[in-house]
Formats: C-alpha cells, structure tokens, sequence
C-alpha cells in the first residue's frame, strides 16, 4: 500500500473514486482517460475492495478546503483540459488564466470583446472568453463567460469558478467543506 493511500480515509477514497471515474467517462483526451483509469484501478486495489462507494447524486459535489483553505476542485474543461479551479463566491465573473486559455487553444487578441472589472488594483479591461464545457464532479455548466486574467505567481490554479458558473447551483458549508448541488 502506498504511503499516500495509507492515510487516506474512507471518504477521501470514495471521493477520489467518484472523481476518476468521471474523468474517464466525460474526457475525450485519452492521455487523459488512461491516467483517470491507471488511478481508479490503483484505488480498486484488493486493500480497497471492501471499501464500495456509496451512490450519491450526480448533481452534487463536495469540496474540502486544501492547505491554503481554498475550495480547490478539478475540473475538466472543454472535455479535455485537466485543471484545479478556486470556488470564489466575491467573483462575479468566472476567471481563467493565459496559460489555461493557451492549453485550451484560445487566442487572446485585441478583437475579443472585454469587460471591465474590479480588480485589488482598481478597475481594469479583460478580454472575456466562452468555454464551451465546465465539468465538476457530476455537474457540468455550458457555455460559461470567463475573463482571462493572470493570478500572479504564486498561483497554480487554472482560474476561479465565480458566481456566474454558480448561479444555478445551491452552495452549503458545512464545516471545511462545500457542497454544491445543481438545482437543474
């Protein structure tokens, strides 16, 4: 067993299984697929066959705060794109970064149209961008509206997930984690 497994509890595992088997399901990259698949098997191993995950809604998705005491989730974007995104309730607008925005394919140049937002530094123009496919957990959200913004260097998410991508969703706290359930 491997150290990271060995500490690992019951919903953690669980957690981990719901997560895998829907990248494998929804990504269409198969570099993608297979890594989601060789993880699922690693946690299906004969120490975790007892363990059998619990059904539970495809609507709903829960978050636990990481190190940073941020509510951090993969999401796979546009069915093919990997990337961990911050839940940021302050944000209106849904944000990706340039490095996520050039993964994706999308050229930033001066004819997309822009927005103005307020930023920690004042007010400033960002160009706006449509990705056409956001899949947390069960939950998928079409066609979401993101800036595209830097978020410094010392940032590793691929963007932030404002209230915009939330509007349909009920979103509870319930002591370090968030659940978010689709009202669809």
């Amino acid at each position: 067993m491997s150290f990271l497994y060995a500490q690992a509890d019951d919903s953690q595992v669980l957690e981990a299984s719901q997560f895998f088997n829907a990248v494998v399901h929804q990504t269409q990259n198969p570099i993608i697929a297979g890594l989601a698949q060789e993880s699922l098997n690693k946690l299906n191993q004969e120490q975790w066959d007892e363990i059998q995950p619990k059904p539970v809604q495809p609507e709903q998705v829960v978050v636990k705060r990481d190190a940073n005491q941020y509510f951090s989730i993969p999401t796979i974007v546009d069915k093919e794109v990997l990337s961990s995104f911050v839940i940021d309730t302050g944000s209106t607008y849904s944000l990706i970064t340039p490095g996520l925005a050039q993964k994706l394919g999308i050229r930033l140049n001066p004819n997309l149209p822009t927005t103005m937002i307020h930023t920690g530094n004042g007010l400033i123009q960002a160009p706006l961008v449509t990705l056409h496919q956001v899949t947390i957990g069960g939950i998928t959200i079409n066609n979401l509206q993101c800036i595209v913004q830097d978020l410094g260097p010392d940032i590793a998410f691929g963007g932030l997930l404002g209230m915009n991508s939330l509007k349909d969703m009920r979103l509870k706290i319930q002591q370090d984690r968030l659940v978010l359930e689709s009202t669809h």
